[in-house]
């Protein structure tokens, strides 16, 4: 956990503090009011949603890859995400893509 909290860069959620007991595993990360991409794709559509166009999705992609590559190059490459899909891409304030749940990485 030490490796994935000392993780920084601006495509990564940062995790903010983690408890680790027997019986519990809480994980802390910074709050994204945008949702994730999966609830953008597919959540429930009102009146003032609007589906992504893509040029937003494209931004968001680049995003994600960038996160991705960071956690990846991080320590020597022995940092593996393993669990990406759109629910662990959340939107910061410039509609970037920001990787999540690094939780589940795995130090290979």
């Amino acid at each position: 956990m030490e490796i994935v909290g000392s993780l920084k860069h601006e495509n990564v959620v940062e995790l903010k503090a983690y408890y680790y007991s027997k019986d519990e595993k809480l994980m802390v990360y910074d709050y994204y009011n945008q949702g994730s991409v999966s609830s953008l794709l597919h959540g429930k559509r009102g009146e003032d949603k609007v589906p992504l166009d893509w040029d937003t999705r494209l931004r968001i992609a680049l995003g994600a890859a960038r996160g991705i590559a960071r956690i990846h190059v991080e320590n020597g490459g022995k940092l593996v995400h393993g669990n990406i899909k759109s629910s662990n891409i959340f939107l910061n304030t410039k509609q970037h893509g920001c990787v999540s749940d690094l939780g589940l990485a795995t130090i290979s």
